[in-house]
């Protein structure tokens, strides 16, 4: 399961260091997409499986599946002794009269517990489209009610594949609401606006060097963990993406220490929409969203992936933090201490981690935090 994990965190690095190349602020759930894109992976075969496994960091090994599974299983069991939620679903809704094959839906049963609904695309792709969303919303505790927008479906829809991951979870030492009070957040060397912004000292791992400051934040049950890093220069972001790479990140979380810190940190809530068929396609595996993608694992038909898109949103304060993320796949038919001073004032990234795997679970950065 390590190399699981592994390959999953350098997938998320990779997307968003794609999704880093546009402005503003960002917020994914890269265990989203690729819990979406590993039962894609299930009916993938030749070319289209080696591109797919390339850009996912998926081994082609008679384990993979189930230790994929087993991955999830962990994610899901930290919170049987919590208070936090974290809820992780899959679905798939096809063609009624479509052809499957028999062996692709047993694993997304009985491995990803993915449910199957059979839908009429081909006269009511609209309904279709909203019996998608309302499962989403269902999933995501209604804070995801439009994943599929619109136009992303047609006549010629034969699949949609669908994950939702929900996470509500509250800090292990909350943030004092007494303490939060406006304060100066640099959107640019000589540019600041003000900001509610939470106060907190306490003892925190803790990492620093020439370039960064990086935090690690626990919620309650320490399961889970939120990692804030730091660029000591306040236009360094872009310096600090371009070095984020998972050897680094590890490097940082390895040479971390407990000590205390004086924290200061703005609340911020971000929604974000994605639609990463054009980041994965230019990551290298164009030929899933081509006409010559070979999906025959499900099918017999001809398939191609038309559409991924993604939605995530993230709400932090005080008392602790709510996320939650959705992606769809959408197939077509081919054709005493004196403490350490962390003002996290300027541009800055997050993620939000499960520490016994190590799973990246979301990602993202903060612009402006308005």
């Amino acid at each position: 399961m390590e190399r699981i994990v592994s390959g999953n965190n350098e997938f998320a690095l990779n997307v968003y260091q794609k999704l880093a190349q546009t402005p503003g602020n960002i917020v994914c759930s890269p265990y989203s997409i690729s819990s979406a894109l590993v039962m894609v992976y299930a009916g993938a075969q030749g070319l289209t499986k080696d591109q797919m496994s390339e850009v996912l960091h998926f081994e082609d090994i008679d384990t993979f599946h189930s230790s994929f599974a087993a991955m999830h299983d962990h994610i899901r069991s930290a919170m049987e002794n919590t208070s936090l939620v974290v809820h992780l679903a899959n679905g798939l809704w096809f063609q009624r009269d479509f052809q499957l094959q028999e062996n692709y839906l047993t694993l997304l049963k009985q491995v990803y517990d993915a449910a199957p609904h059979q839908v009429d695309f081909s006269n009511a792709f609209e309904k279709a489209r909203l019996e998608i969303n309302t499962w989403v919303s269902e999933q995501t505790r209604a804070k995801i009610t439009e994943l599929v927008p619109p136009g992303s479906l047609s006549a010629v829809t034969r699949l949609v594949l669908a994950n939702a991951i929900y996470f509500n979870a509250d800090w292990a030492r909350p943030f004092p609401e007494k303490e939060t009070h406006l304060q100066a957040f640099w959107i640019g060397d000589e540019q600041s606006i003000e900001v509610q912004t939470m106060h907190l000292c306490h003892n925190f791992r803790f990492f620093e060097n020439d370039d960064i400051q990086l935090v690690e934040l626990p919620y309650l049950g320490k399961e889970f963990s939120m990692l804030i890093v730091l660029p000591r220069a306040k236009k360094g972001l872009a310096q600090l993406e371009q070095n984020l790479t998972y050897q680094n990140l590890n490097s940082w979380l390895q040479s971390a220490q407990e000590k205390k810190i004086a924290l200061a940190l703005p609340r911020f809530s971000l929604r974000y929409t994605s639609l990463p068929e054009q980041t994965l396609s230019t990551m290298g595996m164009p030929l899933a969203f081509s006409q010559k993608a070979d999906f025959t694992g499900i099918s017999p038909e001809k398939l191609f992936i038309s559409a991924i898109i993604h939605q995530a949103s993230i709400d932090v304060q005080e008392k602790g933090t709510e996320a939650s993320a959705a992606t769809a796949a959408v197939f077509a038919l081919a054709s005493a201490v004196r403490p350490i001073e962390m003002i996290v004032d300027h541009p800055f990234l997050f993620s939000i981690r499960h520490n016994q795997t190590g799973a990246i679970l979301f990602l993202g950065r903060v612009i402006d935090p308005r």
